[in-house]
């Protein structure tokens, strides 16, 4: 899950009295599919995992995943966002996976490659190198900067889209 932490400032203590607490919440996805691009128009929302899979010029697929901060108190500060993703298959090599702020909204059950398109930052917010060496393990990516973005109201919450970081003809 999306993971965070809120402190107040000492000020805040001083003046008020108040604990100086930090804590952490851990959110699962609002919504989660795969954007595939062979069936381009198909929806993949009901779909148990997220695939990734850098097959191109026309199988390539793509995670795409969001949280509501909504639960998130509106005076916290968040100091750290981190996306935890857990390997279900393995294919054998070392692939690099890049979270890419969506940039436009979306729905779990309506999402499909033609609908978001090109509709995300061109420049990874956060990459995980991936050994797929059999052993299936967690990976993280650090998305502290656009939490506090998506928080703040300064960027659009449209999530991530997950992609390898260099789609080719590998399929790796």
């Amino acid at each position: 899950g999306l993971s965070h932490k809120k402190r107040g400032n000492v000020a805040d203590k001083v003046e008020s009295g108040n604990a100086f607490a930090t804590s952490t919440v851990q959110l699962s996805p609002s919504a989660d599919s795969y954007l595939y691009q062979f069936q381009s128009s198909t929806n993949f929302g009901s779909a148990v995992q997220i695939q990734v899979y850098p097959w191109t010029p026309s199988w390539t697929k793509r995670g795409i995943i969001k949280f509501d901060l909504s639960s998130i108190p509106s005076g916290a500060t968040i100091n750290s966002a981190k996306l935890y993703l857990h390997e279900a298959t393995t294919f054998g090599s070392t692939r690099t996976i890049g979270a890419y702020r969506a940039s436009a909204s979306w729905a779990e059950n309506t999402v499909t490659w033609d609908s978001i398109g090109s509709n995300f930052d061109a420049t990874a917010s956060a990459t995980a190198t991936l050994s797929w060496d059999g052993i299936l393990g967690w990976n993280s990516w650090d998305l502290t900067q656009d939490a506090k973005d998506f928080f703040s109201g300064a960027k659009a919450n449209y999530g991530w889209v997950l992609k390898d970081t260099s789609e080719d003809i590998s399929q790796a």
